[in-house]
């Protein structure tokens, strides 16, 4: 229980605080109604009767657990000026919700007031406040109270009193949680006023917790990995209102699917409830953005995997090029484009970081009778298709017919061996194959 202390000369009074009690829950239809902007933002504050006398009033602010005392000057937010406070005594000013809380000090004949304009809820069914008040005059009456009123905005007639201090009423009260019913104006624009007139001596005051009691609903709002919704968790719409929200996907990713009440709204990026009547739920479902990478192989060996490949945007996919036996890998196009591959058999090719479509296509030849891809540097002879000229011949590669042949032992012989040629025949320095007829 919060206590505000209060102390008027040498007698010290201490008064409890109510705790505040709402029937239906509450939402700050009321701009800053409890103060918490340190400032008067959102209200509108007035004097008058008689005008240009800062001096008999103000408008102030106080933080939690402030005091002030007689003699103090306070800043006034009406006259926005320094005024002092003539009454007698000390106050301590304790909030009864945040850390500010809103008064008036008195100390002349004038009429001050703070008012605000508001569109009430159509589900409005209580006005609230928590007030306190000091009256050093010796009684309450029609030219020293305190009243609040419903008004009229477009002309400030009075359209109902809710409060006012009458003869009867106590001098002083503590901190006290007020509440009237308001349902008549459910859905109309009314303005909030609250009026302190004093003609008879000091007067004081403070107020915090101004409050539209009114029916509101919760719509949960959740959306799975890959993007966002706004706003997102629970929010609290009043009854009849709208409210949107907007689905975002991340990079990489798409909206799969939006689910209202755990129905499928489709995979919209903005969604909006109107004239809320009930609680509601809202899902955003995100997929990640998929390419298509084709692969193909031609005779003579395969591709694995192959066909169209499924990959999700920027992961790795790997592809493994398999000659079948007697041929090799004749060339792998991504593209369009030759790339080498993995040299090993099989052949592999790896594409990083997929975020596009591609292709790959893997072509083969055969190989000719004895031929090693491991070495064919320098062949000599017809190349067969897909070879070099520059490939190099392995050791003990028969370059005609003659199976075994060791070239190591033939010396600028090339083509085919001439008939009656041995395999382990020397081939004297500067042989020609031009020459060659009838060697033994």
């Amino acid at each position: 229980m919060k206590k505000i202390l209060i102390t008027v000369t040498s007698v010290t009074m201490l008064l409890a605080v109510l705790s505040p009690t709402t029937a239906l829950a509450a939402s700050p239809v009321i701009v800053n109604g409890s103060f918490e902007t340190g400032d008067y933002t959102g209200w509108t504050l007035w004097e008058g009767n008689p005008d240009n006398w800062p001096e008999r009033g103000a408008w102030g602010i106080a933080h939690d657990g402030d005091e002030i005392n007689q003699g103090d000057s306070t800043w006034d937010y009406c006259d926005e000026t320094l005024v002092t406070k003539n009454s007698p005594g000390s106050i301590t000013y304790v909030t009864t919700d945040g850390e500010y809380l809103a008064y008036q000090l008195q100390a002349g004949p004038q009429d001050h007031r703070m008012y605000q304009d508001v569109k009430l809820p159509a589900s409005t069914a209580n006005l609230s406040w928590d007030m306190f008040y000091i009256n050093h005059a010796d009684v309450f009456s029609d030219s020293q109270y305190i009243a609040v009123r419903i008004r009229d905005p477009l002309n400030d007639e009075v359209l109902r009193l809710l409060f006012q201090t009458v003869p009867s009423d106590p001098q002083s009260i503590l901190m006290t949680h007020f509440t009237y019913d308001i349902s008549d104006y459910a859905g109309s624009e009314v303005r909030i006023d609250v009026e302190m007139r004093v003609n008879q001596g000091f007067l004081d005051a403070g107020f915090d917790n101004f409050v539209i009691d009114h029916d509101e609903y919760t719509i949960t709002a959740a959306a799975g990995a890959g993007g966002t919704i706004s706003p997102s968790g629970d929010v609290t719409v009043n009854h009849g209102d709208d409210q949107t929200f907007t689905i975002t996907a991340d990079a990489g990713y798409y909206i799969d699917d939006v689910l209202v009440d755990g129905a499928s709204a489709g995979a919209v990026d903005s969604y909006t409830f109107t004239s809320v009547e009930t609680n509601h739920t809202i899902e955003a479902a995100f997929a990640i953005d998929t390419y298509t990478i084709t692969a193909t192989a031609g005779a003579g060996g395969s591709i694995s995997p192959s066909g169209d490949v499924t990959v999700n945007n920027g992961d790795s996919q790997t592809f493994t090029i398999t000659p079948d036996a007697g041929y090799h890998i004749a060339d792998v196009l991504v593209d369009g484009v030759s790339v080498d591959v993995v040299s090993s058999s099989p052949g592999s090719y790896t594409f990083t970081g997929v975020d596009d479509n591609h292709t790959i296509d893997a072509t083969f030849a055969k190989e000719p009778p004895g031929w090693s891809k491991e070495s064919k540097e320098g062949w000599d002879g017809p190349v067969p298709p897909g070879l070099d000229k520059n490939d190099k011949t392995p050791p003990g590669f028969n370059k005609g017919n003659k199976t075994g042949w060791d070239n190591s032992n033939i010396y600028g012989l090339h083509g085919l061996g001439p008939p009656g040629l041995y395999k382990n025949d020397k081939t004297p320095p500067g042989s020609d194959k031009g020459n060659k007829t009838g060697w033994k």
